[in-house]
């Protein structure tokens, strides 16, 4: 865990230090803490809580940053590992500093609860941090060696929102530049450190001691909340080389997420838990061997990853104590797309505003559509048809997250032999909500690509606003993907779509309760007599019964899929060792 100063000490001379003065205070901040208080809360034996100090010390106020410049965290070197956290704040010119990675850790954590009740000192300055970054502080302090760390809640001025919009566009390469990203999972406890432990022989595909302690431990670290936090994809996904810290154990990145997809092939009792946090392991392990390329169009940076639509329909139910930022942390992965001014960082703009403007870009502008500034939900009404239907869907979630699905669809009227049709099975990326039989596929006026969509009583469910298949098994047909958009002649339907992005819905298993859930929100909002939307979900029914299961002789059609999804995992597979080696 030692941190080279080779480049660091260059910084002293290319660098503006804020507030470089000494702090005459520290001793007698420590003899408050250790006379004055009987019982204080402690964090590693550090006392040094914001309200200890609050009538001792002037609060640090921040400097306007220098053009292309970001702040980075020295953290001071201590013996003591219980002595108080001292840093120095400097303003590092990035953009000016070469291309590659720079000496200089990038910290991917949670904040966690909002109250800042420790301090750390900035020279005779003291800046109020949350329990969970005061933690991670201190496991990363070196006894000897000063560390240079970017820090969001330090590094950047939150209480400056101009500041915030124009820094939150530059994370991307912020991360990406970084000698390394430190993955800071939290204190060690419910027996973190022997998860890690069997984590690591797992890695070396060493399974036999993996018994039910070992199981109970890794469930619980992986329930942790930075599995579930929406910015931490993009920052390991931009990351050159990922190391993941919980208390005092550490593990590589690629280790971690190898030992995790192991136990999940070898142990049926992990495969859930593994499998709840394979969007951000599938980042981490793909560090090894990916390019780091990042693209910059109008002043943004960004990985070109995936298209936004794609991401959205991958993540958009993990969690953010911002929702805007449910939107704003995956800008930095995506492919470059028209109309981004309307989307970029803008914490200024209401949550409901920038859900409207983001299904208006991914959607349609005809669309009617409904936000709330309060709720992670979107009402759609719109007029489109129905251009086929799921006819099977199996994952294998153990390996990959994929999708085989096995569609029908037509491109026009009628039941002519000439009718061009589509009867495919497509390998897709697996959404946050999975696509399931009988899911049907439809476009909607003014869309530039289908979406899959889920029928209930009155209303439809959005599955996906911007499937795009990986590639294609089979496929009887004369017609492309592509052209589904382009269906002539298909009778024009009613939609009245829920697009629901709330984390604790994400499988749609309890139907009543989502539909119950749903129905609360829709209220009012859902113009039309009932009678009249549930006739239109059945309109939609009657147009996908034309989307018959072709039959297959000795084999049904779940079957099959399954097999060719294991075909299509051994050749993923075998691609990846080729890219590892």
């Amino acid at each position: 865990m030692k941190h080279t100063s080779v480049k660091a000490a260059t910084w002293h001379t290319g660098s503006q230090i804020e507030n470089d003065a000494a702090n005459p205070l520290e001793q007698s901040i420590t003899r408050v803490s250790d006379a004055d208080i009987a019982s204080p809360e402690v964090v590693n034996g550090n006392t040094f809580t914001a309200s200890l100090v609050a009538g001792f010390m002037p609060h640090y106020s921040y400097h306007p940053l220098p053009d292309g410049s970001i702040r980075l965290l020295r953290l001071l070197p201590d013996r003591d590992k219980d002595a108080p956290l001292r840093c120095n704040i400097v303003s590092y010119p990035l953009l000016e500093s070469g291309s590659g990675d720079h000496s200089y850790d990038a910290l991917s954590y949670v904040w966690g609860t909002t109250s800042k009740d420790f301090v750390i000192f900035i020279e005779d300055f003291q800046l109020a941090i949350t329990r969970n970054l005061a933690t991670a502080l201190l496991n990363l302090r070196d006894p000897f060696i000063e560390r240079f760390i970017w820090v969001d809640a330090i590094c950047i001025h939150q209480d400056d929102v101009k500041e915030r919009n124009h820094q939150v566009q530059s994370m991307a390469m912020i991360y990406a530049q970084a000698a390394r990203v430190l993955v800071w999972l939290g204190e060690q406890q419910n027996d973190s450190e022997i998860a890690l432990q069997a984590i690591h022989q797992a890695a070396d595909e060493q399974f036999g001691d993996i018994g039910p302690t070992f199981q109970d431990a890794i469930r619980m670290l992986l329930k942790r909340p930075w599995f579930k936090r929406i910015w931490v994809l993009q920052e390991v996904a931009a990351a050159q080389n990922v190391l993941v810290m919980c208390g005092s154990s550490t593990i590589d990145g690629a280790a971690f997420c190898s030992g995790l997809n192991a136990l999940g092939r070898h142990i049926e009792a992990l495969s859930d838990i593994v499998s709840l946090v394979r969007p951000a392991s599938y980042l981490i392990r793909h560090t090894v061997f990916k390019p780091k390329v990042l693209s910059r169009e109008s002043d943004t940076f960004s990985l070109r990853i995936r298209p936004l639509g794609e991401l959205i329909d991958m993540y958009h139910t993990h969690e953010a104590s911002d929702r805007r930022d449910k939107v704003y942390a995956l800008l930095g992965m995506a492919s470059v797309h028209s109309s981004s001014d309307r989307l970029s960082p803008d914490y200024e703009i209401e949550w409901g505003v920038l859900f409207r403007r983001l299904v208006q870009l991914l959607l349609s502008k005809n669309a009617d559509i409904t936000t709330w500034n309060n709720k992670d939900i979107a009402v759609i009404r719109a007029q489109g048809f129905v251009v086929g239907k799921v006819l099977a869907a199996v994952s294998e979630k153990n390996r990959v997250d994929r999708q085989i699905v096995d569609v029908s669809a037509k491109f026009s009227s009628g039941s002519s032999d000439k009718t061009p049709r589509l009867h495919a099975s497509w390998v897709v990326q697996s959404l946050a909500i999975p696509i399931r039989k009988n899911d049907l596929i439809c476009v909607i006026r003014g869309a530039s690509r289908p979406i899959i969509i889920r029928t209930y009583q009155d209303y439809c469910a959005v599955i996906s606003v911007a499937l795009t298949p990986l590639s294609t098994f089979t496929d009887h047909t004369d017609s492309s993907y592509q052209d589904l958009v382009e269906a002539k002649g298909l009778p024009k339907r009613d939609f009245l779509l829920v697009w629901d992005w709330n984390s604790s819905r994400t499988s749609l298993g309890e139907e009543d309760e989502f539909h119950t859930l749903a129905k609360r929100q829709l209220g009012k909002r859902a113009r039309g007599h009932k009678a009249t939307r549930r006739e239109n979900v059945r309109l939609l029914w009657e147009d996908a019964g034309a989307f018959k299961e072709q039959p297959k002789e000795g084999q049904d059609t779940e079957s099959e899929l399954r097999g060719q999804l294991n075909v299509y995992v051994e050749k993923f597979r075998q691609v990846c060792l080729v890219y590892e080696s």
